[in-house]
């Protein structure tokens, strides 16, 4: 995970999976037990989609997160 982190721009990355069937505990867990910043971890848990989409949702809608 750390040289995923490290090659790309954390701001370009989103989560994601292609286990439909499957828990996502093991996908979401090696990122958040991965060695790098909460930042870079909120960022590719969340708030890059966010910030991706947010146009597209009504503005009665808001992100609750820390930073948003």
């Amino acid at each position: 995970m750390r040289y995923c982190f490290a090659e790309a721009n954390p701001d370009k990355l989103l989560f994601s999976s292609d286990a439909a069937f499957n828990s996502l505990t093991w996908d979401i867990g090696s990122i958040l037990y991965s060695r790098v910043s909460e930042e870079m971890k909120e960022k590719v848990l969340g708030l890059n989609a966010w910030r991706l989409l947010k146009s597209f949702v009504p503005s009665k809608y808001t992100y609750y997160g820390k930073r948003g």
